[in-house]
C-alpha cells in the first residue's frame, strides 16, 4: 500500500490527467496485471512528506532526500527500509521521493523535449521506473546488460515495463493467472423507442449460465433520482426473442435458481433470467413497463465454474450529464486483458438518430480511483497501435478507448459526452486474453 502525498501539478497536463496523484495509481496499474503473488494498490491524502522509518511506504515530491541532495539530473529517487543480516533481509518500508527542482508533465508517446532541448519529464513513466525499484528491481544498462526496459537508468521513449521488466518481476512473484469477465453491469437512462437501454454479449466456448437482471427501483436507495420504477426485460438470440421477464418472482423455478447464486434483485418489481446459454450472439434490451422511463441497471453475471466465456459486452442507451451518464461495470476474476470503448459519432452510420458525437472514458478500480483515461482513441500511439493489430480499434478519431490488462476485481467506465454533449452512445468491453 502507498501513501500517495503528492503535490497538485502547475499547470494543466498534456494528457488530461487531472493531477499526479491519479498518474501514480495509472503507474500502479502498469505493474499489477504483471505480478502472480502480490498486488501494490494507493491511498490519495493530503500533500505531505515522506516519514524515513515510520514503515509507511509514502510518494511525495520534495527538496531533499531526507536531507541529502539530489543528483544534478536525478528526477527521482526510491529509499529502502530493512531490518536483518546481509542476504536475509525484510524489507519495512520503501518511500519514493520525486524532485520538487524538476518540472513533470503527462503524456503517451516518444520522450518530448522542451524548447532548451533538455527532456519533457513524463511524471507516469518516471513513476513506473520507481514502481520498478520498489518491487526489487534495478538498472539492467548499469549491469551489464543492453536491452529496452522502463527499468533503464535514463528515461526513454519507453513508457511501459517491457519483457526484460516482466520477466524480472515473474521471477520475484510468479505469473499471474489468467481469467475472464465474470460479470457486466450498465447504468444508463432508459427511455422508449431507439433509446431504450440494449445490451449485447458473446459466449465464446462451452455453454455458459448466466443471470441477466433490469434493475431499477433499488437504485433509489443509493440516492439516485429519477430511476426506472417498472423494469421489462426482452433476451434476444439472432434469430430473435427467446425469454422475457417483467418481475423476477414470476417464473418460481427460475427464481429460486437466481436466489441460489444470491443475485436477487431487492424489489419484486425488478427483473431477472437465468439461462443457459450456447455459444452465440446476445441482446438484452431494458425498457419501461408502459413506455415509462427512468435510470435503470442491466446486468449480465456468469454464475457457472466452466470455461465458457463472456467475451464481448457493450451497453447502447442515452448518454446524458450528471446521475445520467453511460456508467459500465465489469468484474475480472483473474489479470484480463481488455479494450473498453466508448462509441458515438460512427452509430449514425448505421442509422441511431441523435448519436453522441464526442463521447470521453474514464476507466475506475473499485476504490473509485481512476486508473485510465481517453477522449480521441488514437492519442495514445501504443495503445492504438494494440488495438489496430487487434481489428478492434474505433472506426472514427473522436471516440474513446483504453486497451490494459486489468488486475482482479471490479472496474468501473464512465462514457460522458464532451463539454457537456448529449446522445445516444455505446461502451463496450472486449475480452482479449
Amino acid at each position: 500500500m502507498w501513501q500517495v502525498r503528492l503535490k497538485a501539478p502547475p499547470f494543466p497536463l498534456s494528457d488530461g490527467t487531472p493531477s499526479y496523484d491519479v498518474a501514480f495509481i495509472e503507474a500502479i496499474n502498469n505493474w499489477n496485471p504483471l505480478l502472480g503473488s502480490i498486488q501494490v494498490s494507493g491511498t490519495i491524502g493530503p500533500t505531505g512528506q515522506a516519514v524515513a522509518g515510520d514503515n509507511l511506504n509514502t510518494v511525495s515530491f520534495s527538496d531533499t532526500v531526507f536531507g541529502m541532495s539530489f543528483g544534478s539530473s536525478t528526477l527521482a529517487v526510491t529509499q529502502y527500509f530493512f531490518t536483518g543480516s546481509p542476504g536475509s533481509e525484510t524489507f519495512t518500508e520503501a518511500d519514493m521521493i520525486f524532485n520538487n527542482a524538476v518540472v513533470f508533465d503527462c503524456y503517451h508517446g516518444p520522450l518530448r523535449f522542451q524548447p532548451n532541448g533538455l527532456s519533457l519529464n513524463d511524471f507516469r513513466r518516471v513513476a513506473t521506473h520507481e514502481l520498478g525499484h520498489s518491487l526489487g528491481l534495478d538498472h539492467p544498462d548499469t549491469h551489464g546488460q543492453t536491452v529496452v526496459a522502463i527499468m533503464n537508468s535514463k528515461e526513454s521513449d519507453v513508457e511501459l515495463p517491457t519483457a526484460d521488466d516482466i520477466a524480472g518481476v515473474q521471477t520475484l512473484y510468479g505469473v499471474p493467472a489468467m481469467g475472464h469477465l465474470e460479470n457486466i453491469s450498465t447504468r444508463v437512462e432508459v427511455g422508449t423507442a431507439a433509446s431504450v437501454a440494449i445490451g449485447g454479449f458473446v459466449v465464446a466456448g462451452d455453454p455458459v449460465t448466466v443471470v441477466i437482471r433490469g434493475i431499477g427501483p433499488s437504485l433509489a436507495g443509493a440516492g439516485i433520482p429519477g430511476v426506472l420504477q417498472d423494469p421489462f426485460l426482452d433476451l434476444h438470440d439472432t434469430s430473435g426473442s427467446i425469454e422475457t421477464n417483467d418481475n423476477w418472482q414470476s417464473n418460481p423455478s427460475e427464481a429460486a435458481a437466481i436466489s441460489n447464486v444470491n443475485l436477487a434483485p431487492k424489489n419484486p418489481s425488478e427483473s431477472a433470467i437465468y439461462r443457459t446459454l450456447p455459444a452465440g450472439s446476445y441482446t438484452a434490451i431494458l425498457e419501461g413497463v408502459g413506455s415509462t422511463t427512468g435510470v435503470g441497471l442491466v446486468e449480465v453475471y456468469k454464475v457457472d465454474a466452466g470455461t465458457g466465456k463472456l467475451v464481448n459486452i457493450s451497453t447502447r442507451g442515452q448518454v446524458l450529464t450528471g446521475d445520467q451518464v453511460l456508467i459500465g461495470g465489469l468484474v475480472a476474476s483473474g489479470v484480463e486483458k481488455v479494450c473498453i470503448r466508448a462509441t458515438g459519432p460512427s452509430l449514425s452510420n448505421l442509422g441511431v438518430q441523435g448519436a453522441l458525437q464526442d463521447p470521453t472514458l474514464t476507466l475506475y478500480n473499485t476504490e473509485g480511483q481512476q486508473i485510465d483515461a481517453d477522449d480521441n482513441w488514437q492519442d495514445n500511439p501504443t495503445e492504438a497501435s494494440q488495438m489496430v493489430a487487434a481489428q478492434i480499434n474505433p472506426t472514427d478519431p473522436r471516440e474513446s478507448a483504453i486497451f490494459t490488462s486489468l488486475s482482479p476485481g471490479a472496474y468501473t467506465a464512465v462514457v460522458t459526452g464532451k463539454n457537456g454533449s448529449t446522445g445516444i452512445g455505446l461502451v463496450e468491453i472486449f475480452d482479449e486474453n
